[in-house]
């Protein structure tokens, strides 16, 4: 293997993104030390949407947009802002500024719009119709985060749960469910699975109206009622996971990468469920979406990005051990942080466990992987 002189996107977004969900997670075990003032809570989320998240976002967007548009690839100065501002929300978050952590998240939403459009203009081929998620998935994150900027004196505690919805979930919701519509059956490696690059019949109508569906379904859980949102939620992404995900389908070749896409694709799932269920425990049962859905989902999908786009040993996505471990961590986590809602343990104790788990997690996922980042076979 020999490193690039010039590295892809990925490769800076994804290595911040690791560094930022040790941030994320670990404010936690600093606020039990006096290492930080405030009680972390905003910080963390804020970090793990805007930092962790958005990393990865900006690494496989920036990565993949000109190669499905078949346009220029990312400038430098591009990769440097996109970066400059994942690493500012880590600054934020330790500082305890979440007004300005929003406003700088108006930001990376605006400039993320800016990049897409520059190579829209001059695209050469069309992306799948499920994509229109991805567009409407930043346009309510930015909305969500408009709404959190402003004064929370200001807002109704509908309109403020609205917000923190749309910037805390339907973001991340959308971009999952436009981009995997074509990567989760493509890299479960289902039969007869259509190639991401591969033009479909789907109108992108149909998918435009499922998207309006899911985002109302958000206004809805704010204003009407909390169950039946999260309900709709959960029947809109359990339709995708059938149809659209095919979790359900054979594969031509199982692995471990397949497996863990779809046990993520369920966990997501599960988290809106339950919270239709006992909408009392929903920071806590969230969390099941949140690390076992979201978080899990990422991880895999960059697994795809460094193995491909750095031409490594792609057998490694099914038979490598270590990734099956970090799989099995993450789901550990997933549960033992939504057992906060049920158990009467020691919540210090389990924050700190959590940010253990984590780290070890992703040490386990970097023993194969973190290499690879850094270093490609291209010739």
């Amino acid at each position: 293997m020999k490193i690039k002189n010039n590295f892809e996107p990925y490769q800076l977004f994804f290595i911040s993104g690791l560094v930022m969900s040790f941030l994320g997670v670990g404010l936690w075990t600093a606020f039990q030390f006096n290492l930080v003032e405030s009680f972390p809570m905003s910080a963390h989320a804020n970090l793990m949407i805007t930092g962790f998240l958005f990393a990865y976002i900006y690494g496989f967007l920036m990565t993949a947009v000109p190669k499905m548009s078949q346009t220029h690839e990312a400038r430098k100065w591009e990769v440097f802002v996109g970066l400059a501002a994942v690493w500012l929300q880590g600054v934020l978050a330790y500082f305890a500024q979440p007004s300005i952590a929003y406003g700088v998240a108006i930001f990376q939403f605006l400039f993320l719009f800016f990049f897409i459009a520059r190579r829209w203009r001059v695209k050469k081929a069309n992306p799948p119709p499920g994509f229109v998620f991805v567009p409407i998935g930043l346009l309510v994150g930015l909305i969500g985060s408009v709404i959190l900027l402003w004064p929370s004196s200001a807002l109704s505690a509908e309109t403020f749960l609205l917000g923190k919805n749309l910037f805390f979930q339907a973001f991340v919701l959308n971009l999952i469910l436009g981009l995997g519509s074509r990567l989760i059956p493509a890299l479960s490696r289902v039969q007869g699975a259509i190639d991401i690059r591969t033009a479909s019949n789907e109108t992108m109508g149909f998918f435009f109206a499922l998207a309006v569906t899911l985002n109302l379904a958000f206004v809805i859980e704010a204003f009407v009622s909390s169950g039946l949102g999260n309900f709709i939620k959960f029947a809109v992404i359990a339709w995708m996971a059938v149809f659209k995900f095919k979790v359900y389908h054979p594969r031509s070749v199982k692995g471990n990468l397949g497996r863990g896409l779809r046990i993520a694709v369920h966990l997501m799932a599960l988290g809106f469920l339950l919270t239709s269920i006992f909408p009392m425990y929903s920071l806590h049962l969230m969390h099941i979406t949140y690390i076992g859905g979201f978080a899990l989902l990422t991880i895999l999908v960059s697994t795809r990005v460094v193995l491909s786009h750095g031409q490594h040993d792609m057998s490694l996505e099914l038979v490598d051990r270590n990734l099956k471990w970090f799989m099995f961590v993450f789901l550990i986590l997933a549960f033992y942080r939504a057992s906060l809602a049920y158990s009467g343990s020691n919540r210090n104790l389990t924050l700190i466990l959590l940010f253990a788990g984590w780290i070890v997690g992703c040490l386990i996922w970097s023993r194969s992987f973190f290499l690879k980042i850094l270093y490609t076979n291209k010739t």
